[in-house]
C-alpha cells in the first residue's frame, strides 16, 4: 500500500508543501506559533499558554473578593467631603462625589471646582437653614476647567433658612450646575414682592388681595382725560410771523423783511407761500392772515397739496385781516398732503405781518 502523505498549500509561493510528522504519523508543529506566554494585547490569533493560565490563576495578588452588596452602598460614603464657611475657588475634588455645606458657621461661596472629568458629576447638600451658599457663574477668576456655568447662565442661591442640594455635571472644562433643587417653594415665591427682586415670583395670595385692592389701581384713561391731562383738549393755535413768508413770483422780487418780522412789498404784483405744519389728525376751525390796512384788498388761501401729483385743492380763502371758519376737508392728514398758506398778488407798501390757524385734536 502506498504511503499517505499530507501536504499544504503555500499560498505565498504557490506550491505544495509536505507536513513533518513524527515516527508516530503525527504532525510536528512550532508550539510558539499559536500559543504566548504571556499573552498579547490585541493578539487574536495565538492563545495563552497552559503554563500561563495556571500561574495566573494561582496569583492571588491579581484578583480580589467579589464586591457585597454591603461594601456597594457602604462605598459612597467614603467619597464626601464636608466643607464649611468661605469661599472655595479650586476645591479639590478629585475623590468625591458629595459635598456636604456646613453653613452653621456662615455662608459658603462656591466659585471653582478642579479635577474634573467630562461626565463626572457631584452633588452637594446644605442641610442646615443657617446661612447660604452662593454658586458663582463662570467667575473670571477662577482658571478655565474649574469654572461653574450656573444655571441659566447667572450665579445661584440656596439661600438663608433653606434646605437644599445641587446636582453638577462636568463636560468640556466647565463645571454645568445641572439644576438646583429647594426645599420648598418659598425658594422662588415671595409673600410680598421686593424690590429688584427679578428670579422671584409674587405669591397667587398677594396676587389675589392685590387686584381686589381698590385704593391700588385706577381706571383707565379716556381719551378725552388724557388730552386734558397734556393740555389738548380745546382750542390750539399754529402761528407764523410776516417774515416766515417767501415770495412765489415774478421771478425777481423786491420785498423787505424786518427786524419786527414784517414782510413790505417794494413793489407791485407780489404773490407770496409759507409752508404750514399742523399735528397729523387735527381739526382746522379756522384760519386768519394779517396784515397792514392796504393789505386788506388782497386774498388769502389755505391749501392742501397732493404729495404723490402736486395737485391742490382750496381749504379755506378770505381777504387779509378777515377769517374764514367755514374749513374744507378740516381733518389733518399728513401721510398725504402738505399745507400752505399763500397770497394773491400784493401791491406796493403792503405788509404782511402774521397769520393764525385754529384748531382741535
Amino acid at each position: 500500500m502506498a504511503d499517505i502523505l499530507l501536504h499544504g498549500w503555500d499560498s505565498v509561493n504557490a506550491t505544495w508543501r509536505k507536513f513533518a510528522v513524527n515516527a508516530d504519523g503525527k504532525v510536528i508543529i512550532d508550539p510558539t506559533a499559536i500559543f504566548e506566554n504571556p499573552p498579547i494585547e490585541d493578539e487574536t490569533k495565538k492563545a495563552p499558554s497552559s503554563e500561563w493560565a495556571f500561574d495566573h490563576k494561582e496569583n492571588a495578588s491579581v484578583h480580589h473578593a467579589k464586591y457585597t452588596d454591603a461594601e456597594a452602598v457602604a462605598a459612597p460614603g467614603n467619597r464626601v467631603l464636608v466643607i464649611t464657611t468661605g469661599n472655595y475657588t479650586n476645591l479639590n475634588v478629585t475623590d468625591y462625589s458629595l459635598i456636604i455645606c456646613d453653613t452653621r458657621g456662615g455662608a459658603i461661596g462656591l466659585y471653582g471646582m478642579y479635577y474634573g472629568s467630562d461626565y463626572k458629576y457631584i452633588r452637594i447638600i446644605k442641610p442646615y437653614t443657617t446661612s447660604y451658599v452662593k454658586i458663582y457663574h463662570a467667575s473670571g477668576s477662577v482658571a478655565l476647567g474649574r469654572q461653574i456655568w450656573g444655571a441659566g447662565g447667572a450665579t445661584e442661591y440656596i439661600s438663608t433658612s433653606r434646605t437644599g442640594s445641587a446636582l453638577f455635571v462636568y463636560y468640556g472644562s466647565y463645571w454645568f450646575l445641572e439644576s438646583l433643587l429647594f426645599q420648598s417653594t418659598e425658594d422662588f415665591i415671595e409673600g410680598t414682592p421686593i424690590a429688584s427682586h427679578t428670579r422671584d415670583a409674587i405669591s397667587s395670595s398677594w396676587a389675589y388681595y392685590h387686584v381686589v385692592d381698590v385704593d391700588a389701581h385706577h381706571a383707565k384713561y379716556t381719551d378725552a382725560e388724557a388730552q386734558e391731562a397734556c393740555n389738548l383738549d380745546g382750542t390750539m393755535y399754529w402761528t407764523c410771523d410776516g417774515a416766515h413768508f417767501d415770495t412765489l413770483s415774478p421771478d425777481v422780487d423786491d420785498i423787505t423783511k424786518t427786524t419786527t418780522s414784517r414782510l413790505r412789498a417794494n413793489v407791485d404784483g407780489i404773490t407770496l407761500i409759507a409752508h404750514v405744519s399742523l399735528p397729523h389728525g387735527a381739526t382746522v376751525t379756522g384760519c386768519k392772515v394779517y396784515g397792514n390796512v392796504a393789505a386788506s384788498d388782497e386774498t388769502w388761501i389755505l391749501r392742501k397739496i397732493t404729495l404723490t401729483t402736486t395737485a391742490g385743492s382750496s381749504m379755506a380763502t378770505a381777504a387779509i385781516n378777515t377769517e374764514d371758519t367755514t374749513i374744507g376737508s378740516a381733518i389733518i392728514n399728513n401721510e398725504l398732503y402738505a399745507y400752505t398758506l399763500y397770497t394773491t398778488s400784493i401791491d406796493i407798501n403792503d405788509e404782511i405781518w402774521g397769520a393764525r390757524i385754529t384748531y382741535t385734536l
